[in-house]
């Protein structure tokens, strides 16, 4: 939870939810130190090998880590993330899992040294070296039986090719003892082991695949010229070894949970400082938030109290936002001020958006007000106008619909209504003051008759005249020029 104190105050709750087993009630005594009536409180243990702890979590998010004996909890990022792991690898049993796959792996040297030993001596290979078809064969000669099997086809490579394979199986052997021999609980290591394990398995598939090894009820031995000449005993795994490699599976499983680890402990560390900080500061907090409420209250009411619209949808939002406050001021009186002032924001969001609500209303009355002002001012210009009277019918109606509480969802309608009629209005103001210009004076009559009745010599009737001999276009022209100045200056 971050929590920020300013002018305006926002509070923001941010957590990152990484469940490592079940999520239980009962917290250990000094948690609740740490806590408020009614806030919905949940403790997660952690078994570690010498002592507990426990991850609190506030509202399902987890904010704080409590050693049992410790007063306090722990704030320390680097100290959260040993515990945390601590308690994962004391769940997956590693240390237990590392034991048993020694007893297995030595197991399996003593069923695979018999076996291979065997082997070693029919084929006279404990004797002479085999590495290529006369040395097998000096070897094979050392033992009368090999001696004979030596005449089969394939036997000589079966020998090599059994060669090969024990060396390749006790490479796997060793490099599984040798991690055993050096355990590391972490997820690689874990990786690692699980790579050796199946290494292991496949070379012992691969030893028994001989064909010094495979007998007739192997696949593909039951047919004429199969080379499987059931000549030296296979390896069996030891009779626990499915189990323990179930057991590993399970441990390596479990130390997945290390990865999250590090983001728990530093949502821990983050979440332990800004509690602790919100319990300090939560009295501040609360005013500040107070202040900002009732603020917004009185902004809202002082505009519904004009009386000039109305909105009946509003009002009973504002009296349901009422109704929460005085909820939220019940929790606080009662010391639940996490819940009350998370419930005070989410209030604070909701008369903002009324706050706005009102405002977009009154800025429309205002507007409309404005135009019937300059509709006002504007009907004295031209009460000699023929179309008085009708402008005049309009301005009286829009005047009588706005002199009682306007309904809010009439407001678009009459600033449509009342802007439209000032336009009229204004364009009717500037064909009069065009009128009145445009009328000439007794001696720019006779003036114009005399230009009329002497043409200047040269000029035929059909010339053109000039431009200011062309009324239309100049009067169009200055009507316009005289409806926008007009309307901005009345503005």
């Amino acid at each position: 939870m971050i929590v920020k104190i300013g002018k305006n105050i926002f509070f923001i709750i941010i957590f990152l939810f990484f469940a490592l087993g079940t999520v239980i009630g009962d917290c250990f005594e000094q948690v609740y130190q740490y806590s408020e009536p009614n806030l919905a409180l949940n403790c997660q243990d952690l078994i570690l090998e010498n002592n507990q702890a426990q991850i609190v979590y506030i509202s399902s998010n987890p904010t704080l880590l409590f050693i049992k004996n410790s007063s306090k909890p722990i704030e320390n990022q680097e100290q959260i993330k040993t515990i945390l792991d601590n308690s994962v690898i004391f769940e997956s049993k590693f240390n237990t899992l590392v034991q048993e796959l020694k007893q297995r792996t030595n197991e399996l040297k003593v069923s695979k040294s018999a076996a291979e030993q065997k082997c070693l001596q029919y084929t006279g290979m404990d004797r002479y070296e085999c590495y290529d078809k006369d040395s097998c064969l000096l070897a094979a000669f050392a033992v009368p039986q090999a001696s004979i099997a030596v005449n089969s086809p394939g036997f000589i490579d079966a020998m090599l090719d059994f060669d090969k394979k024990r060396k390749k199986l006790n490479s796997s052997i060793e490099n599984l003892s040798s991690l055993l021999s050096n355990p590391s609980p972490s997820l690689e290591y874990s990786k690692q082991l699980r790579a050796a394990v199946e290494n292991l398995e496949q070379e012992i598939i691969n030893y028994n695949s001989c064909n010094l090894m495979l007998d007739k009820t192997d696949p593909g031995c039951n047919v004429s010229g199969a080379k499987c000449f059931e000549y030296c005993p296979k390896i069996l795994l030891p009779s626990k070894w499915i189990e323990t490699k179930k057991e590993l599976s399970s441990t390596s499983s479990t130390l997945e949970k290390l990865n999250s680890n590090s983001d728990l402990a530093k949502t821990l560390a983050k979440n332990t400082i800004d509690w602790l900080k919100f319990l300090e500061k939560r009295t501040v907090l609360w005013d500040e938030l107070k202040r900002e409420l009732n603020s917004l209250f009185q902004n809202i009411n002082n505009s519904l109290s004009s009386k000039k619209f109305s909105d009946k949808a509003l009002e009973e939002s504002l009296n349901q936002s009422l109704n929460a406050y005085e909820q939220i001021n019940s929790k606080i009186k009662n010391g639940e001020f996490f819940l009350a002032i998370e419930q005070g924001m989410s209030l604070k969001i909701n008369l903002e958006q009324l706050s706005k609500q009102v405002s977009g209303y009154r800025e429309k009355l205002n507007q409309i007000d404005r135009k019937l002002n300059t509709i006002q001012l504007s009907l004295k210009e031209i009460k000699q106008s023929e179309n008085f009277d009708k402008f005049n019918q309009k301005f009286l109606e829009l005047k009588n619909r706005t002199s009682s509480p306007v309904q809010a969802n009439e407001l678009d309608e009459l600033l449509a209504t009342s802007s439209e009629l000032e336009e009229q209005v204004l364009l009717e103001v500037a064909k009069i003051k065009l009128k009145i210009k445009d009328q000439p004076s007794s001696q720019e009559k006779n003036t114009s008759n005399l230009s009329v009745e002497k043409k200047p010599e040269g000029l035929s009737s059909g010339s053109l005249l000039p431009t200011s001999f062309c009324p239309l276009a100049s009067g169009f022209i200055g009507l316009i020029f005289i409806f926008i100045f007009f309307r901005k200056s009345q503005e």
